[in-house]
């Protein structure tokens, strides 16, 4: 390896090489998320009736509701196997609360360096014991013909009646997406700032949403009102352990399917939900900063004694620090794991999710499995590489505050590959 192999770099999402191996090392590929649904108090049959409350736990599964897994885990699923697992029980009526029992994590939790620009937006949506639909808000917006006029919000999803939104978006020549939604995870106000295109109607646009599991009970409470059943009391949010008789438990899809999820599609909130995870199972609370210690010590102990630096899971922060040689160092010693062909397939290939620019042509079939990354002014690919030689070579490729066009590092990385790919 190069002197340069060694410097300490930010690795953007190549940051989730390191945390998703660990995950699946410490957790195994069969690892499933659960959540709790049952109740407190006494029933009383004959009147259909439970004297007490319904009780939902969550332990931190972030595929709950998610629109990534399909019909058996969206939201109206969830609620209806609740529902249904309640009049089996024979309740109809609740005296009681809907109580929503967050004690498996730290309150909802955004690394604190992450950027006052990121964590408004879908992609800084932190972590829940009860994450719900992708901790998500979908905004759309009608934007005038002229340029640098005010832009018209028009509707939301989930549209949530405690949070305000104040709009300063403009209309412009630039046809990508430019908006920026500003406000803390508990806050119940928003700022959206920036620009979309000119002449769009119901243009998306997605933020992060405030405590989820706010929402997520206010959501289950109109599914038991639309089904039947009748609660008098209120919705409880509380990080206080509860006691109560378990009625059913919903399951997430393994951990292996998640893991490739996260790396192909470089999705933030699975990722440090990992983190949180390897701390509670660890400890049954978890914890940002002790799943960080967690994942570094993992490393450590399997003799990678690299300078590591992580403020995060997935890299969104700008203070994470790495490098090269110690990612490089995970995918040797990933591709020696009995998890290791495993891995491998978690990783994009050429066409497919993050490597999508990338050509078939040039890096066909399993040719190329590589995890990218990306922040402003820096890029970033990990992953293994097969050569026409028949070798296979575990690389990482990390640049930092490069003058120029974010396009012309990837055609240059996109080169380098293909010339190793060809002479080594």
């Amino acid at each position: 390896m190069s002197e340069s192999a060694g410097q300490l770099l930010s690795p953007a999402s190549t940051m989730k090489v390191i945390t998703t191996a660990a995950a699946l090392e410490i957790l195994g590929p069969d690892y499933r998320f659960q959540t709790e649904f049952g109740f407190s108090g006494q029933t009383v049959r004959h009147e259909n009736m439970l004297k007490g409350n319904l009780v939902v736990r969550g332990m931190g599964d972030p595929t709950l509701g998610s629109a990534a897994f399909g019909d058996s885990l969206a939201p109206e699923a969830i609620a209806r196997h609740f529902t249904e697992a309640l009049k089996k029980e024979g309740i109809v009526t609740v005296t009681g609360d809907l109580v929503i029992d967050v004690s498996a994590y730290d309150g909802y939790v955004a690394p604190g360096s992450w950027a006052w620009e990121d964590i408004g937006n879908y992609y800084g949506a932190g972590p829940s014991a009860l994450t719900f639909a992708d901790n998500m808000i979908h905004l759309w917006f009608n934007s005038p013909q002229k340029t640098g006029e005010p832009v018209d919000l028009i509707r939301t999803f989930p549209d949530l009646p405690w949070l305000s939104w104040q709009n300063e978006l403009k209309s412009s020549s630039v046809n990508r997406d430019l908006a920026y939604v500003y406000g803390s995870p508990w806050g119940e106000r928003r700022v959206i700032r920036g620009s979309i295109p000119a002449g769009r109607k119901a243009f998306e646009v997605k933020a992060s949403m405030p405590e989820p599991p706010r929402y997520f009970g206010q959501f289950l409470l109109e599914n038991l009102a639309g089904s039947g059943i009748t609660l008098l009391g209120s919705l409880r949010v509380t990080d206080k352990k509860q006691e109560f008789t378990l009625l059913t438990t919903v399951w997430s899809p393994p951990l292996k399917e998640i893991i490739t999820l996260i790396n192909h599609k470089s999705v933030n909130l699975f990722t440090e939900h990992l983190v949180m995870q390897v701390a509670y199972e660890q400890s049954t609370r978890g914890r940002m900063e002790e799943g960080l210690q967690v994942i570094s010590g993992f490393w450590e102990e399997k003799g990678i004694v690299e300078p590591l630096f992580m403020e995060d899971g997935s890299g969104l922060s700008r203070y994470n620090a790495v490098s090269s040689r110690f990612l490089v160092e995970v995918l040797k010693y990933m591709h020696g794991s009995k998890n290791g062909v495993l891995f491998r397939s978690t990783l994009p290939s050429a066409g497919n999710g993050t490597l999508g620019s990338f050509a078939t042509a040039d890096f066909p079939g399993e040719t190329l499995r590589c995890k990218s990354g990306s922040l402003e002014r820096v890029r970033g690919y990990a992953g293994y590489l097969k050569c026409q030689s028949g070798r296979e070579v575990a690389f990482s490729i990390l640049v930092n505050n490069f003058p120029g066009t974010s396009q012309e590092v990837v055609r240059k990385i996109r080169n380098l590959l293909l010339e190793i790919r060809k002479n080594y």
